[in-house]
């Protein structure tokens, strides 16, 4: 099973060279399609989410929903959020959904209005996939959800689940809204295009009182709104909730460098600064950047003139200083960990996580989807040890989960782990797969997990699309291009080796492992220890002097395997290990995942200790390095058997296995490297029977300094605001907030008083 030479000049150390672009080649996670085939979305899959309280002193708001039906061509489903409206109102709201078929749900608060609660219990009562966030004052074309759903089919959004899409709103003067209520139906279109064009190019206030690039009117996808944690529901009143929110999910999908100063509010599309040369300073520019996609578009939304009725609590309980802006987003500064901490939606179970690497967050978010709360264990301090079993001892939690709990440095949350064994409470085990891009959740590790342990008395039952998935995914591990670690290119390695695999002496491939690696130290089988496993390479190698023997140290062990007998070659520890595989004719290790690798290669395998993928009919097990040659030298060793593997491999890939993207982090210590991650993001996830796409944007770009939108926007991404100079950028503070509260705002209800 060797690469098809054809594809020779397609790949190089830095991967595809000649591909075709799509995003799952750009994606560096080919796996996520394979898996989840991208589907057609309509307006069907869209739930336009729109929270109202309805009172005497908004009567255009009634209208305004009695207007909606019919409206948009083609139509979302509507999901009208009843915000503690007193009667009539709420009866005139309810029936209004009855008659035109919108979802009603009531939340009972008649505390002052909360955008957020609203919007967090909107987007929990909504089952379509994707989710519109908008108001009763804002319009779009009529065609706005049709345009919306193929771009979520042209985007892959059923794969790549962390797109916003942020919507520019123009708002209109007063008199270009009203004149909007009296255009025809079939002219609506023409009328927004057109007055859309001329509001941009005109002055502020001409035909828009001004324009935002950004909004409170966005696409997402449910799963991700629900892995973020949804909106912050300390926000009442005229709030800043949409900026903290568009800043978390920044966060979270880190698609763009954040600026300087990202709580500041300055440059603002109503003040005279926005209209001169502006740093990459402030969140209103971070709205710039993450929005600027659905600009170029073309998307746009309105909003209408209403009126501003005076004394109305919204308005005058705010948070126009963003003192509660600046605490909430305060929550998640710090550790990264800290991004897992903040979650504003209900959830129905609870697991604790811990994160002493504060990286691991990320392999646990995906439980948010399956409505899991996430309670952060960052140390293995007495005080947070304590409070861990108090939590587990008193069942307060579902779930306890840990990334390898038998590592050194979680050895201070062992007793946590074997006490939530003993109260019954859910143990998730996370650890790395031995394929690339691989993580999987388990009870245990994989060679103390009954899933393996269990495989040969009861093999799990796959299809014929799970098959024909795991194979396209092989297919593309067999290339060589994608791989556990850092390696140079395939075929690098294979013209090195090419005198090698013209020689006509049997060829047997020897990973080695790290001596500390728990492959080598628990859960091992009663058979030949893995220092005497090595030290018998040498001694074999001189008793078989007819078979070459490749020997390649583990790619993050510092050593140099030494063998000094003539039919011994060691290998580059950087040397790519599938063109080695293939050079090879056999290939005995000990629990070594590069095993697992040799049979996707179709090579007969041998294994020393608890392989846990050496299930009958694919591998070969043996007690000692020495009894594996003599099985090799004796012809008792073949390939594995293709239907076993298929099935296995399909198992494995479609059912236990999940995949995520992350970037290396690797420690240097005396004799090995560490190899750890940083922004860990889990691109599809399988547990317990669930098989979520959870593709990142990030996977595939981010703005960059030299991107066009950094250049288009002028936003001089990783430039000091210095740079700038004094601008007289304005910037709301305490002391201007305090202007504004006591002297513009009463000043601006007397004129109000004085208008008929």
């Amino acid at each position: 099973m060797r690469p098809d030479p054809t594809a020779k000049e397609s790949f190089n150390r830095h991967g595809p060279t000649q591909q075709m672009f799509s995003y799952q080649e750009q994606s560096g996670n080919f796996a996520a399609w394979t898996l989840t085939p991208p589907r057609d979305y309509s307006s069907a899959d869209i739930t336009a989410v729109i929270c109202i309280r309805s009172h005497a002193k908004n009567p255009w708001v009634l209208d305004r929903l009695a207007k909606l039906p019919g409206f948009y061509d083609p139509a979302p489903r509507f999901q009208i959020v009843d915000f503690g409206s007193q009667e009539p109102y709420s009866d005139s709201l309810r029936n209004l959904c009855e008659i035109n078929g919108f979802d009603y749900h009531r939340v009972d608060d008649d505390g002052v209005f909360s955008l957020s609660i609203a919007r967090n219990e909107g987007a929990e009562k909504a089952t379509t996939d994707l989710l519109y966030f908008t108001d009763i004052d804002f319009v779009s074309t009529p065609g706005h959800f049709g345009d919306l759903a193929r771009y979520a089919i042209q985007h892959d959004y059923s794969i790549i689940r962390d797109i916003v899409l942020n919507i520019p709103a123009y708002h209109l003067t007063e008199n270009r809204s009203a004149e909007f209520f009296e255009v025809p139906a079939e002219s609506r279109a023409r009328y927004l295009a057109q007055l859309g064009a001329l509001a941009m190019e005109g002055p502020k206030g001409e035909f828009a009182e001004f324009i935002a690039p950004y909004s409170n009117n966005f696409l997402c996808t449910r799963d991700f709104f629900m892995i973020s944690g949804g909106y912050d529901t300390t926000f009442r009143g005229h709030g800043s909730e949409d900026f903290e929110l568009m800043i978390r999910f920044a966060r979270h999908t880190r698609s763009v460098e954040l600026p300087e100063d990202l709580t500041t509010d300055c440059q603002s599309p109503v003040r005279d600064s926005f209209f001169k040369p502006r740093p990459y300073q402030g969140f209103r520019r971070l709205g710039e950047a993450v929005s600027y996609r659905a600009e170029a578009t073309g998307f746009k939304t309105f909003h209408l003139w209403h009126p501003t009725p005076v004394g109305d609590p919204w308005r005058d309980l705010n948070d126009w200083n963003r003192n509660t802006f600046r605490e909430s987003v305060a929550k998640y500064d710090g550790p990264p960990s800290n991004l897992a901490k903040v979650d504003h939606l209900s959830r129905e179970r609870k697991a604790l996580c811990v994160c002493k690497d504060p990286e691991h967050y990320g392999y646990f978010l995906p439980f948010r989807v399956l409505g899991y709360e996430l309670s952060v264990l960052q140390d293995d301090s007495e005080q947070e040890i304590q409070r861990a079993r108090e939590l587990i001892d008193s069942r307060q939690v579902d779930a306890f989960m840990i990334f390898n709990p038998y590592m050194k440095s979680h050895a201070g949350f062992h007793e946590l782990y074997q006490l939530a064994k003993e109260r019954g409470v859910q143990v998730v085990v996370v650890e790395r797969g031995a394929l690339p891009s691989t993580i999987y959740y388990a009870p245990d590790v994989s060679y103390n997990d009954p899933d393996f342990l269990d495989y040969d008395a009861a093999p799990f039952t796959i299809d014929d699309e799970a098959t024909g998935k795991a194979e396209e995914i092989c297919k593309k591990i067999r290339t060589g291009a994608w791989t556990l670690e850092t390696l140079d290119g395939y075929w690098e390695t294979r013209r090195k080796y090419a005198p090698l695999e013209a020689g006509n002496k049997i060829k047997i491939f020897i990973p080695l492992q790290l001596a500390d690696d728990l492959a080598v130290t628990k859960f091992v089988r009663a058979a030949q220890n893995y220092p005497e496993f090595e030290a018998a390479i040498r001694e074999t190698a001189r008793i078989h002097g007819d078979i070459v023997f490749v020997v390649k140290a583990h790619p993050l062990n510092r050593d140099v395997f030494s063998g000094s007998e003539p039919n011994i070659i060691v290998c580059n520890n950087q040397e790519n290990v599938h063109a080695v595989i293939d050079t090879c004719d056999f290939t005995v290790c000990y629990n070594s995942g590069v095993g697992l690798l040799s049979l996707i290669h179709g090579k007969p395998t041998v294994t020393i200790g608890n392989a846990f993928y050496n299930v009958h009919g694919t591998g070969h097990r043996a007690d000692s390095f020495n009894e594996a040659v003599n099985l090799i030298a004796r012809g008792n060793c073949p390939p594995p058997d293709p239907a076993v593997l298929k099935r296995f491999l399909a198992w494995l890939l479609t059912r236990k296995y999940s995949f995520f993207k992350a970037d290396d982090h690797i420690r240097s210590f005396q004799h090995r490297n560490s190899h750890g991650y940083k922004d860990i993001m889990v691109t599809h996830f399988n547990w317990n029977g669930t098989s979520m796409p959870l593709g990142r944007t990030s996977a595939m770009s981010r703005i960059q300094k030299d991107s066009y939108i950094n250049g288009r926007l002028g936003l001089a991404i990783g430039t000091s605001p210095d740079w700038f100079g004094n601008l007289g950028i304005h910037k709301r503070g305490p002391f201007k907030s305090f202007f504004l509260n006591y002297f513009k705002r009463p000043y601006r209800r007397f004129i109000a008083r004085l208008k008929p």
